[in-house]
């Protein structure tokens, strides 16, 4: 398994990707998309 360790820059883009889809696709579509970036990056 991979180690990652996100850049600040990456970080705040993970937060604005938050933002944007919980304002566009709400709270459960947001909820699945991120925890798939976080598996992804887990493998």
């Amino acid at each position: 398994m991979a180690k990652y360790v996100l850049s600040p820059e990456a970080q705040n883009s993970l937060r604005e990707i938050k933002d944007y889809s919980l304002k566009n696709f709400g709270a459960e579509r947001t909820k699945s998309y991120l925890q798939k970036i976080r598996k992804r990056l887990q493998e």
